[in-house]
């Protein structure tokens, strides 16, 4: 091909689209100029987990501006911290076991923010980052019962902005450097959690990792439905011009463009402008995707859908449950998460610090549903009618009750009856018909 050719070629395919793109040009330079702005600018989107923490923690910061990602996170964190917060001495026979279980119970639910305090700073960088690391602050207690003891004042989260994680070999954390890897600190002096650290990841797995496409599409059209506002919220203006005068196309293309800026144009005589409005399913269409991202975003973060979103009917009942059970066992995994983390590296520090003689106690954060547990109740009974004997331990966590701290703080209650042989044998006796009369107390045996 000859060079004058390929000038030829080249100069045709510029006026062609020079003259297709006069209808979309309005559109194009709107589009352009809102882009340069930052309420239109698009997310960045990743198609695998950036390599870079720093970039992750600033697509998750942006995240928390959308009101499901929030309510989600919040119902979570929530949830865990209103579950009730038990203390059980290692051996309930013991004085000192009882004392260190009882003085454990007063200073968690006692310091600044108490449990819910311990939840938020434990639970919630957590789920955004993957791992949290919160610091532990003591002080001297000079006042009521526990005065002269250590006791904990407050748990800080750290932002993981300034710091990062030190490991070993086999992804032990052995220090936690500063930024600038000027300081060191050890690791016993804070609470650090790993959230679904798969392969023992230090670093652990975000709770919004799986909503991150279901957020960047949202927030993609919730911009482009902001443009398409702008765009289409004033009528289609048609400007009509003579044939024989070519010259007007251009001043009535930028007549309508200060018409579109200002509400407002001024034409000669000869010129014509019809408004035309275009009747469309966009905003339907836009209705429903923002629904179904809404869902999918919840659903990612909860593990549930039904229970939780406003305005949803179920045609069973039983469907709403299952989801509910569902949400609970994710409630049930961050619970254990909070009392793991509090048992093995803030107890042994109070215990440790105070008692010489006692044994750690466990905390446990229970949450039991009471309707639920009727069937266990008519069971246990049945086998205390029998003779069988229980485990009190067993039945106060399988109940969620708390023990008894000392002899004079149990609930008095009447006496079991003791089964004889004719019940055994399956012949009512008078124990058997007087326990039959007091159904519905509880033994003295139970919690």
């Amino acid at each position: 091909m000859k060079w004058w050719h390929r000038v030829y070629r080249w100069w045709r395919e510029r006026r062609s689209r020079a003259s297709s793109g006069q209808e979309s040009r309005f559109f194009g330079e709107k589009l352009a100029d809102a882009f340069r702005y930052e309420p239109y600018r698009l997310a960045p989107w990743y198609d695998d987990v950036p390599k870079d923490p720093m970039q992750w923690r600033v697509v998750v910061r942006k995240m928390l501006t959308e009101p499901t990602v929030k309510a989600a996170l919040l119902q979570k964190v929530a949830a865990v911290a209103s579950l009730d917060f038990q203390v059980h001495p290692a051996n309930p026979g013991r004085r000192y076991d009882r004392e260190a279980a009882r003085f454990v119970f007063d200073v968690v639910t006692q310091c600044a923010g108490g449990l819910r305090k311990l939840c938020e700073a434990i639970l919630l960088p957590a789920l955004l980052d993957g791992y949290s690391v919160a610091e532990k602050v003591w002080m001297l207690q000079r006042h009521g019962p526990w005065a002269g003891k250590i006791v904990l004042r407050d748990l800080k989260a750290k932002d993981p902005c300034w710091f990062r994680l030190e490991t070993d070999a086999f992804a032990n954390v052995t220090a936690i450097v500063s930024a600038d890897g000027r300081h060191r600190f050890d690791p016993q002096d804070f609470v650090i959690l790993r959230y679904l650290s798969l392969y023992e990841n230090p670093l652990g797995m975000s709770d919004l990792l799986a909503a991150y496409r279901a957020w960047w599409t949202l927030d993609t059209a919730w911009k482009l439905r902001m443009l398409a506002l702008e765009r289409f919220s004033q009528p289609l203006l048609i400007g009509r011009y003579p044939a024989h005068r070519g010259d007007w196309q251009a001043a009535l293309e930028q007549a309508l463009r200060e018409a579109r800026r200002a509400g407002y144009l001024t034409l000669p005589e000869g010129v014509e402008i019809l408004p035309l409005t275009l009747a469309g399913r966009n905003a339907e269409d836009f209705a429903q995707a923002v629904r179904d991202l809404r869902h999918e975003i919840y659903l990612s973060i909860t593990g549930a859908l039904l229970h939780g979103l406003e305005g949803i009917r179920t045609g069973a009942r039983c469907l709403g449950e299952v989801h509910r059970s569902t949400a609970e066992l994710l409630i049930w995994h961050m619970a254990q998460l909070v009392s793991d983390a509090l048992n093995s590296q803030l107890i042994p520090d109070l215990v440790q610090l105070n008692f010489a003689r006692a044994e750690l106690p466990r905390v446990q954060l229970v949450g039991v549903n009471d309707r639920d547990l009727l069937a266990s109740l008519q069971v246990d009974r049945g086998l205390l009618a029998m003779g069988l004997p229980l485990s009190r331990g067993a039945l106060y966590l399988r109940y969620g009750r708390q023990a008894p701290w000392a002899m004079d703080d149990q609930l008095r209650s009447l006496q079991a009856p003791r089964p004889s042989w004719r019940s055994v044998a399956g012949e009512p006796s008078s124990n058997d018909t007087e326990a039959n009369g007091q159904s519905n107390r509880w033994a003295s045996a139970t919690p």
